[in-house]
């Protein structure tokens, strides 16, 4: 069999923003009040705190709509929420949201601005966090004893066809109780593009069309608490159920080449989760919990070509997840400690099946992953300039699996231990720089998703199918960021050992795209954001771009790599005030065509614009236009010898439409009088 590769690098590129306060003075009767209204950055022990009460921030119609002008982070509709270009999870409270992306820019769509005091973001997490969390940001909501809110937002709008995303929302925060709970409803169709052309060694090019039709409908459920059982202890829990399902036809075709798909998805997941937090006095904290979850998914996919039924298979999936912790802190002289350990469970089923006219091959596979993890973590504060942190994880991994197909039979047995490490030194220089350097070690296990073998049709003329023989990427990393004023910049240099990425593999003259282990990678970034307002703080400004060289060394693929070329992005946020509570939102981000070795791709860029009008306290419309030049394309070209593939690929990204959300809040009833000193915030579920 003949092998040959490419591959998509994950892009690791950052930018690293703060802001500066603008004032503006208002004399009555001589006395100058001066007001802050731009978002302020303030270092505290190697974290980046964003107090957002009185600022432009709440005057947003979300807590989604209002991050996006605060520095550090990129948010785009339809996207992850990333910080320095890296995937981040969000705690409220200091509690993890155990949701994936599209759940959580639904929350956050439905929180009122108003009901956050700051959002705290930490770019270097510590060894209290797995080695996968890249960066968190922490929003700390106001929770005041005897309030409430509720609220209704629907999205509304046409890509090539209407599309309707509905919510509705309560919470309410009582002496001893506080709970918030959605409900949000989605129908998504789409109508994906491509042009596809392959040459595989001297055959003649191959070129075909290829376009799909997709609909997606959800229902989500979640809900998220508190509970006071004492002065000292508090119970934080939340759940998610969410029902989906999706039908997808395609078909690539040229004049003699006609190839069909439909798949029919449908999934159920659930999780629930419950944290104990206990203050045995103001030094001392223990926190123990526990995770679950259970996620189900069911596919069936049919294939033809030239009108006659080629592949009919089904892939059944369940994987049950059970997790639980123990957490310890002291605050002592040298500064902080942290102690803790984690083990998780995960087991993966695939129930495979190729379906023939007589007959039925069953391909099951079996996956089963134990990870125990330990930490230390010790800060010091040497002055009010000068701080240390140093961490150390252990993390073993015991592994299972197997897979078997007709006589094909195979099954393994794994078993590591990494030893992780973090060194986090923070100062500020004389010319009032705010600076951090990192010395980080880190572990990428593979997405569970893909590990599967089983050979799956794929949507235009490939095939899919995983590869359980993978092992974690291990990541070595130093980092340097500094800031001043409305500047800041942002530096890497990295070294990963068995880099993971997808990769196409030529066997029996079909395209199959899997996954492989390269031996080593090294990257090195660099990055500067800018951040101002102007015309009296009518246009607010927020710019940055980063560059990434990227170079692969393989002994196996060496002989394929083309010479790699330097990577830029660049992202612009405007927000300008036009009067009348009407505010103008314009984000452009651009990334020019370049090459990573063995991939070229080409440029890509995106405009989104949108138009928000508070109409009163309670109720806010925005219409939004996003990507209205229609070039958020994805455009790559392989470029190893004796092998060529190549797609042009448009989703259906570009829509217009409209948002209404209304939220109302007030007093459920009238607190009494005495005070309480319990301590509402929750550490995150690890």
């Amino acid at each position: 069999m003949k092998r040959n590769i490419i591959f998509t690098l994950l892009i690791l590129t950052g930018t690293l923003a703060f802001g500066q306060s603008n004032q503006k003075e208002k004399t009555i009767e001589e006395v100058v009040i001066k007001t802050e209204k731009t978002t302020k950055i303030v270092k505290k022990e190697g974290k980046y705190e964003v107090s957002v009460v009185g600022k432009d921030f709440q005057d947003t119609p979300s807590v989604w709509e209002g991050m996006k002008q605060i520095p550090l982070l990129s948010i785009s509709d339809g996207s992850p929420i990333k910080v320095q270009g890296k995937v981040a999870i969000l705690e409220v409270n200091g509690i993890q949201m155990q949701m994936d992306a599209a759940d959580l820019e639904s929350y956050l769509k439905t929180l009122d601005p108003k009901s956050i005091r700051k959002i705290t973001i930490d770019t270097t997490p510590d060894s209290s966090y797995g080695s996968e969390v890249y960066a968190v940001i922490n929003v700390q909501l106001t929770q005041r004893e005897g309030s409430y809110q509720m609220g209704i937002n629907t999205t509304n709008g046409i890509k090539t066809k209407f599309y309707n995303s509905t919510g509705v929302n309560y919470g309410l925060s009582g002496t001893k109780l506080r709970f918030y709970t959605s409900y949000n409803f989605g129908y998504t169709p789409t109508n994906n593009k491509a042009e596809v052309q392959q040459i595989i060694e001297e055959n003649p090019l191959i070129s075909v069309g290829y376009k799909d039709n997709n609909t997606f409908r959800s229902h989500r459920f979640f809900i998220n608490g508190t509970l006071n059982i004492g002065e000292k202890s508090i119970i934080d829990f939340s759940g998610t159920y969410a029902l989906s399902n999706s039908d997808k036809v395609g078909i690539s075709k040229n004049e003699t080449f006609n190839k069909g798909i439909e798949i029919d998805s449908k999934s159920n997941f659930f999780q629930f989760s419950e944290t104990l937090k206990h203050n045995f006095n103001d030094d001392n904290t223990l926190k123990i919990g526990s995770h679950q979850v259970i996620n189900k998914g069911k596919s069936d996919i049919l294939g033809t070509f030239n009108g006659l039924q080629t592949d009919q298979q089904q892939v059944d999936t369940k994987t049950p997840i059970i997790i639980v912790f123990a957490d310890y802190k002291n605050k002592n002289k040298l500064g902080e400690t942290s102690a803790g350990i984690k083990l998780h469970n995960i087991n993966v089923e695939n129930n495979n099946k190729d379906i023939f006219t007589n007959s039925i091959l069953d391909a099951p596979f079996r996956y089963n992953e134990k990870v125990l993890a330990s930490y230390i973590s010790q800060s010091f504060s040497f002055s009010n300039n000068r701080s240390l942190r140093i961490g150390l994880r252990s993390e073993t991994s015991y592994i299972n699996y197997s897979f078997r197909e007709g006589i094909k039979e195979y099954q393994n047995k794994k078993d590591y231990t990494n030893l992780l490490y973090d060194v986090s030194y923070n100062w500020t220089s004389s010319g009032k720089w705010e600076n951090n350097i990192t010395f980080r070690k880190q572990i990428f296990r593979p997405n569970y998703n893909y590990l599967n073998p089983f050979k799956r049709v794929g949507s235009d003329i490939t095939y899919e199918s995983g590869d359980s023989d993978i092992n974690p990427t291990k990541f070595f990393a130093v980092s340097y960021q500094t800031m001043k004023n409305k500047w800041s910049l942002f530096s890497l240099a990295g070294y990963m050992k068995d880099f993971t990425s997808s990769f196409y593999d030529l066997e029996n003259g079909r395209i199959n795209s899997t996954y492989k282990n390269f031996e080593n990678l090294y990257v090195v970034q660099a990055g500067t954001e800018y951040n101002n307002a102007f015309l009296n703080r009518k246009w607010i400004l927020k710019a940055s771009a980063a560059v990434q060289y990227v170079k692969i060394d393989d002994k196996e693929y060496n002989r394929m790599l083309s010479k790699s070329t330097p990577s830029l992005i660049f992202e612009t946020n405007n927000i300008i005030n036009i009067g009348r509570d009407f505010k103008l939102n314009v984000n452009y981000e651009v990334n020019p065509t370049n090459k990573d070795g063995l991939i070229k791709h080409y440029t890509n860029q995106k405009l989104d614009i949108t138009l928000s009008k508070k109409i009163n306290s309670n109720l806010n419309i925005m219409f939004f236009a996003y990507d209205i030049l229609k070039t958020n394309r994805t455009w790559e070209e392989t470029t190893v010898p004796n092998y060529f593939y190549g797609t042009k690929r448009y989703a259906d990204v570009r829509s217009f439409g409209v948002i209404l959300k209304w939220n109302v809040t007030g007093k459920s009833y009238k607190p009494g009088n005495q005070e309480k000193t319990n301590d509402d915030t929750i550490d995150r579920l690890k």
